[in-house]
């Protein structure tokens, strides 16, 4: 549900700067250029909001888990791991949105500005 969460939050966000990308083309910039500032400020939110959630989830899993008689250790590495997903999903719709976004013709989306 997280993973398709952020499909659409990113998505939705690329879309509504669909103009900027278009000026921003019309102006000279690359499509290298455009992805690049995109992925930079999308990593930087998810990992801002993986620190911030880190700690919490640690200790609410930790509370639910000292009620089972067998007690595991909540390893460093699931969180790692769920945060290079996020990024990984964040940065593969940045890519597929960018290059649909870079592709088109930029006429029919500035033509009513």
């Amino acid at each position: 549900m997280a993973c398709l969460r952020i499909f659409k939050l990113t998505a939705m966000s690329l879309r509504r700067r669909e103009k900027k990308v278009c000026i921003r083309k019309v102006l000279g910039a690359s499509a290298g250029q455009i992805i690049y500032l995109d992925i930079k400020e999308f990593i930087l939110l998810i990992s801002i909001a993986n620190v911030i959630a880190w700690p919490i989830v640690y200790f609410v899993m930790r509370k639910v888990l000292q009620n089972y008689p067998y007690r595991i250790d909540i390893a460093p590495r699931c969180f790692l791991l769920a945060g290079l997903a996020s990024i990984l999903i964040a940065v593969m719709t940045i890519l597929y949105l960018s290059v649909r976004a870079a592709l088109q013709n930029h006429g029919d989306s500035l033509r009513y500005e």
